[in-house]
């Protein structure tokens, strides 16, 4: 059984924490470099700028002390993403405080000015502005041994592989960050013996974030409200807001099977939709026959709650 859940609101904007860096050490030895290097980020927070995401800019640092006042910012903002532009050789000193503070996941850029130099007419001062990747693997080799997780994306400027990747990162970002502040639920119980599909609801918000509540209806419930119809005005009872409007996006809206639905028994395949009715204000029923019901059932649901209020139009595929 395969199941296709479109979303029934979009997901968040991301806050993506940006900071571009150098060795100091250079800036006075080549006055002209500092400036090229200021302008390439500027570069950087533009196109970030264009994507879906609010782009934190915590700025240029040149040494470890700034690089622990620029994650303070990050911090403050909460970002789902930081993006560390190398902008030249750095130390790791300068990238390490960031990724342990922040508490987000790490990309690490090494986008040079064009294409290819001018092996001609550079000098050093010029080779520098070209230097992303020589500490790309210096820091890669200081995140391995600190145990912090990050990945890497090269290119220049005005490589649009390496930009379609970043969008991937920076909506990759998005779904971390609905995912961190999403409700799951767990309902039903495993077939004895069937240790394969166990769950360990430690490991979801472990790994995505969010809250997971643990959804019971016992026998005695299903003894008691016979029926779609009953099933759904159980449910409309315990988890729905009563307090709720019937067009409010906290209205529950309930599709319900009745016990015998796909029995192939006369008169057990009707499938009831109920709600709070904007017509009375109080109790919504419709009931309909034909396969509905029966195919729910064998999919394993007796029950499909819908909430919430979706900016367009969007379907629910059981397959």
């Amino acid at each position: 059984m395969t199941t296709k859940v479109t979303p029934f609101r979009q997901c968040p904007r991301p806050v993506i924490g940006l900071v571009a860096g150098g060795l100091g050490a250079y800036w006075p030895q080549f006055p002209r470099l500092l400036p090229q290097l200021r302008k390439s980020a500027a570069v950087v927070s533009e196109r970030l700028g264009q994507l879906d995401a609010e782009v934190v800019d915590a700025g240029f640092i040149s040494d470890a002390m700034e690089a622990v006042q620029a994650v303070e910012v990050l911090r403050a903002a909460g970002c789902d993403l930081i993006i560390m532009f190398l902008t030249t050789y750095m130390t790791a000193t300068m990238v390490v405080p960031i990724a342990q503070r922040s508490g987000a996941p790490l990309l690490l850029l090494n986008l040079q000015p064009t294409e290819s130099m001018d092996h001609a007419n550079f000098g050093t001062g010029e080779w520098l502005a070209y230097c992303g990747c020589c500490p790309l693997p210096e820091v890669a080799n200081v995140l391995e041994r600190c145990g912090i997780a990050f990945r890497s994306i090269s290119g220049h400027l005005a490589d649009e592989r390496a930009w379609e990747r970043i969008g991937r990162w920076v909506s990759a970002a998005s779904v971390r960050k609905a995912l961190r502040s999403g409700r799951h639920g767990l309902m039903g119980h495993l077939y004895p013996g069937m240790y394969d599909v166990s769950t360990d609801l430690t490991f979801v918000p472990a790994m995505l974030g969010g809250h997971v509540e643990v959804l019971e209806i016992d026998e005695e419930t299903y003894r008691q409200y016979i029926g779609g119809a009953g099933l759904a005005a159980k449910l409309l009872y315990d988890r729905g807001d009563l307090n709720a409007a019937p067009l409010d996006p906290e209205n529950l809206l309930i599709f319900a099977t009745g016990p015998m639905a796909g029995a192939g028994m006369y008169g057990t395949s009707p499938l009831s939709v109920c709600a709070r009715s904007p017509l009375t204000d109080i109790w919504g029923q419709a009931s309909c026959g034909g396969d509905f019901g029966p195919e729910l059932k064998r999919c394993g649901y007796d029950a499909v709650i819908f909430k919430g209020k979706s900016a367009e139009p969007v379907y629910l595929l059981i397959e």
